[in-house]
């Protein structure tokens, strides 16, 4: 049984875990503060009912799953759950289809944590899927400051007060960060905390919400909001965007707060994905675009420019991958010049020239240092991350541990929006410099909690499931260069 998991962190932690056969759920994490009980978290798990073993019960069949969350600091149990999570009655099992949610809360201090998780189907001969994930939970005094952004599936106003209810309203989690194209809004509940300390009681402060291109930085000009509000003990932001006409890729949904004087003070990030195969760059927006006294003039073969048109994959959008695989596979000169040069107005407006110059310069060193016999450098895996994110603040390098396959640990202290970042290559052999991603804490990357083992396969078989960790080997040096990257 394989098991993967995709995470992403701010104040909201995202997470979903799987296999290919077995148990299939999905938790997000997300922390407020209440002036009467002060921090907490609430954990969101949903849970495929299709993929828990069923038992008859009265009137149809039930599954279950245990789950058990804990919540360390050091060796302190800050806090501990264990329950049984029973699924609806299921009469029809041939077409279950159902996702049941579960909801928890717990009251925490303001502090580091490791939380734990480990969900196990109770009727099923599968071991318990587990989890350990750092976080921190911290809502300064004086200061302004957000809650996690809970996505939402719905929301309507509460008859009566209950678990699923803030400022009024019955909020419905929304388990994911992804948005198929069957899904065509986002709805998001946020509060906002500490306005009456920074800005005076009754004061106005500005609320500003948008969602922006991960890869690009741009801001979607359609999905844009901006509100006044009144300082409060606890400001709620329940909010809803159209993502019908949104293209598909990769996104952060921004929520600042901002002074009388538009200042930013505070704010927050959510990433998410969205799938939208009916929304395409358009091929009659790229034709009218002039060239003429543009730096893409002077680039007039068609074979360089191809080649240059290459090179620009690692930082496209989804968007911009699906144009150039189907109009500039066989596209005239001009059509590839006039793609260029809106690839890089859409990232420097004002100096495109400048963005691909210093682009070029990256393409260049990566090719020098990370090409194969069969590949250029910005095709591998160590090239793409770098063309993405920019040069790595450390690489812890071994590439002759007796127990291990070559590795490279990069390390990142400011990825864009994101800290303390980590990637791990492995290379199968030591000839041809192809070293894989195989693990990385990043939003929107491979993530995977064995990655230990996939290094050490060379003398560990790495059969056992459950494990996460390695046995400690002669010489390795793997976990030390993880978790101290030097």
């Amino acid at each position: 049984m394989r098991k993967t998991l995709t995470l992403s962190l701010l104040l909201l932690i995202s997470l979903s875990v799987s296999a290919n056969s077995g148990l299939k759920a999905n938790l997000s994490l997300c922390s407020f503060w209440s002036p009467q009980d002060g921090p907490f978290l609430e954990t969101y798990l949903s849970v495929n009912a299709a993929t828990l073993q069923l038992v008859s019960a009265e009137g149809g069949f039930t599954g279950s799953a245990e789950v058990i969350m804990i919540f360390k600091q050091g060796e302190r149990i800050a806090d501990f759950r264990k329950y049984e999570l029973r699924s609806p009655l299921i009469t029809d099992t041939l077409n279950i289809g159902i996702n049941f949610i579960d909801q928890q809360r717990f009251l925490l201090d303001s502090g580091d944590y490791v939380f734990e998780i480990s969900i196990r189907d109770l009727h099923g001969k599968d071991p318990a899927i587990t989890h350990s994930q750092s976080l921190n939970i911290g809502f300064p005094a004086g200061e302004v400051s957000l809650s996690g952004v809970q996505l939402l599936d719905s929301y309507t106003r509460a008859a009566q007060p209950g678990i699923l209810t803030k400022s009024g309203f019955d909020l419905v989690p929304y388990v994911f960060n992804y948005y198929p194209e069957s899904v065509d809004r986002m709805r998001l509940y946020v509060e906002i905390y500490g306005t009456e300390a920074a800005f005076g009681p009754g004061s106005g402060f500005l609320i500003s919400q948008y969602v922006q291109g991960y890869e690009t930085g741009e801001k979607v000009k359609e999905l844009q909001r901006q509100s006044r509000s009144t300082s409060a003990p606890v400001v709620p932001l329940l909010q809803e965007f159209d993502l019908g006409r949104l293209p598909s890729g990769n996104y952060l949904l921004v929520t600042e707060v901002r002074n009388s004087r538009n200042e930013k003070v505070a704010g927050n990030e959510v990433f998410f994905q969205r799938i939208n195969p009916n929304v395409q760059l358009s091929l009659e927006d790229i034709r009218v675009l002039d060239v003429r006294s543009s730096f893409v003039e002077e680039i007039s073969r068609t074979d360089t420019l191809a080649a240059y048109i290459r090179t620009l994959l690692p930082i496209s959008t989804e968007m911009e991958r699906v144009f150039a695989e189907k109009h500039l596979a066989s596209a005239d000169l001009a059509l590839m010049q006039q793609y260029f040069l809106n690839f890089w107005l859409e990232r420097n407006e004002l100096n495109p020239r400048a963005a691909w110059l210093e682009y070029r310069a990256s393409v260049a060193h990566v090719d020098q240092h990370f090409s194969t016999p069969i590949k250029k450098g910005y095709e591998t895996d160590r090239g793409m991350v770098y063309l993405k994110y920019g040069p790595p603040n450390t690489i812890a390098e071994s590439h002759h541990e007796p127990s291990a396959y070559p590795y490279e640990i990069w390390h990142y202290y400011q990825l864009k929006n994101q800290t303390n970042k980590k990637f791990v290559f492995c290379s199968r052999d030591n000839v041809t410099n192809d070293f894989e991603l195989i693990h990385s804490d990043a939003i929107g990357e491979v993530n995977n909690y064995r990655w230990q083992l996939e290094v050490m396969r060379r003398t560990t078989d790495g059969f056992d499931l459950d494990q996460k960790g390695t046995e400690r080997h002669w010489g390795g040096k793997i976990d030390t260069y993880y978790q101290d990257p030097r």
